[in-house]
């Protein structure tokens, strides 16, 4: 029987075809796993592939589809074959086997044939697109994703990692451990790192303080650079969220809380601030002279945010800084953070 020939898969982008039926699924909810998998057209030395079959195919090239739980599909352009997978929270046996499964559909290949390229038996490719995490076999299923073209990435740039990594810099340890004498000299309980929530959502306080005089509790939250107002924003209002739970483990009875952004003394963090001086106003209102008032207990009141600044080789009395926002005349004694690394490796 004579078969017609048939086109070739690098295909001129259709943008009016929705994505594949797959694709339009919403992924199973409760996992605690963020895998991100780039799946590419496989090799081109098989008989048989869906756009070869079928025509143009439903995810064709010069598109990324983006399934991501809890939020809604995306489509957006690439410039070339790139379907895009996000599983935020997927089990990592169901990510692998939604990656397969979706690949070697694209191909037009029954499990059998995917079985007789990987000199294996369909009964074993069954069971790894099932999902089910004991019959994930992890060499078989890297040989899969390879045939099939599947790159597989692990996302560890989540938002306590982040600051977890910056935790054990020298700079941020130095400026840390200095607020810490201060407050215990003040009557507070310090700790350090604290640790809260769990698995994707874990992260860790800077510094958590307690006051048992009055019940008050403070986070700080210590930066040495402004990267991103707006993470900050988003941390700083997990850690609220998150420290109460953790000062009850310390068996801590707290009844107010509050929060301070303590950043290194520094040119480059004064102009940040300035340039930003709205967003951050909006989640730390007072200042330095406030803070110091409120941890010496000269005042009652507690704001809702306080942003301060610290020069770890300082030892003046008055420690909490303001920023040059805030009135501060006297010039930073770091012009950066590099600037100030080279100057605390001295010591």
């Amino acid at each position: 029987m004579l078969r017609r020939s048939r086109p070739s898969c690098n295909l001129v982008p259709h943008p009016k075809s929705p994505p594949p039926a797959d694709a339009r699924k919403p992924p199973r909810r409760g996992a605690q796993l963020a895998i991100r998998v780039d799946s590419v057209c496989c090799s081109h030395d098989r008989p048989t592939c869906a756009t070869d079959r079928a025509g143009p195919s439903r995810f064709r090239p010069g598109f990324r589809v983006v399934a991501r739980e809890g939020a809604t599909k995306a489509r957006s352009i690439v410039g070339w074959y790139q379907p895009v997978m996000e599983l935020n929270g997927g089990l990592l046996g169901r990510a692998i086997a939604r990656a397969i499964r979706m690949a070697r559909t694209e191909c037009g290949w029954p499990q059998e044939e995917l079985a007789q390229r990987l000199q294996t038996n369909q009964t074993k490719i069954w069971r790894l697109e099932s999902g089910d995490a004991k019959y994930v076999d992890v060499e078989l299923a890297g040989r899969a994703l390879t045939l099939l073209g599947v790159r597989v990435r692990f996302d560890t740039g989540t938002l306590g990692l982040a600051g977890r990594r910056e935790q054990r810099d020298v700079v941020h340890a130095a400026c840390a451990s200095w607020v810490m004498r201060r407050l215990t000299r003040a009557g507070f309980i310090v700790r350090l790192e604290v640790e809260v929530g769990k698995d994707r959502y874990r992260g860790w306080i800077d510094l958590l303080a307690y006051r048992p005089s009055d019940g008050a509790l403070l986070i700080v939250e210590i930066k040495t650079e402004i990267r991103d107002v707006g993470a900050i924003q988003r941390t700083v209002s997990w850690y609220q969220r998150e420290a109460w739970a953790a000062a009850r483990t310390f068996g801590w009875v707290p009844n107010q809380s509050t929060i301070a952004l303590v950043l290194l003394e520094s040119v480059e963090n004064d102009a940040r601030v300035a340039a930003n001086r709205s967003a951050l106003r909006l989640m730390f209102p007072a200042s330095a002279d406030d803070l110091a008032s409120w941890i010496e207990g000269e005042t009652d009141e507690v704001p809702r945010g306080f942003i301060a600044m610290v020069d770890p080789r300082s030892r003046r009395r008055s420690w909490l800084l303001a920023t040059r926002s805030d009135g501060r005349r006297t010039p930073a004694p770091y012009a950066d953070y590099r600037d100030a690394a080279q100057r605390l490796s001295r010591r």
